[in-house]
């Protein structure tokens, strides 16, 4: 809003001086006539723009840095929980190999005991396997 009055304002400044050189006035006197009007509106407004414009990148920046911090921590959860997931398979999945693997070898024990072989005699899990 205030960019917007300043220009105005600067706008308003040519248009006379435009008006004066149509009229045979020099610029130079013209200047001179409104310099010190130009550099005030220039002074008064150059200050609050900056500000203005520094505020909105300081915000910016800090908005910026919220947003990279929310999506690290959600990538971080959605990791963890992948994880886990993944952890929790692969261990159910081994329990469940050494489970077959035990039961197996039970059975086995108990066949070849019932056949009464003796224990060299005896089929070995690591020769079936």
């Amino acid at each position: 809003m205030e960019i917007k009055k300043m220009l105005e304002d600067l706008n308003r400044i040519w248009k006379k001086t435009g008006i004066l050189k149509r009229r045979g006035a020099k610029l130079r006197n013209m200047w001179k006539r409104n310099r010190a009007k130009i550099g005030r509106l220039w002074k008064k407004n150059r200050a609050k723009i900056k500000r203005m414009r520094s505020k909105n990148l300081k915000e910016r920046k800090d908005n910026d840095k919220e947003k990279r911090i929310k999506m690290a921590q959600s990538r971080w959860s959605k990791q963890d929980r992948t994880g886990n997931k993944q952890e929790i398979r692969s261990l159910s999945v081994r329990a469940t190999n050494q489970a077959s693997w035990k039961n197996a070898q039970i059975s086995r024990n108990l066949a070849n005991q019932q056949k009464g072989y003796s224990r060299s005699q005896q089929t070995s899990i690591t020769s079936t396997r």
